[in-house]
């Protein structure tokens, strides 16, 4: 899922991931009613795990992206270490 802070563009997470034999979807989001449209999306695409872009607005919205991980089985990982911290310790 790419937020809009994301210095890389789509096509250039998608030839990096290739590079390295992963296939990469994406979902871009920008505002938090799409949230839920882009987890289903790459939930019934197959997909294994969501990439978070750090960005205000996930933060803002980290407790309710973290909850449709969840509730989709689909584990997020964080471009941020500080804000991998602050998700996982969100409750």
């Amino acid at each position: 899922m790419r937020l809009e802070n994301s210095t890389s563009t789509p096509q250039q997470l998608i030839d990096t991931a290739w590079t390295l034999g992963v296939e990469l979807i994406v979902e871009e989001v920008h505002n938090p009613t799409e949230f839920a449209a882009a987890f289903a999306s790459m939930h019934s695409k197959g997909a294994d795990a969501v990439l978070l872009r750090s960005s205000p607005l996930f933060l803002a919205f980290r407790k309710e992206v973290c909850e449709m991980s969840k509730s989709l089985k689909l584990p997020a990982i964080v471009d941020s270490a500080r804000n991998l911290i602050r998700v996982v310790h969100t409750r």
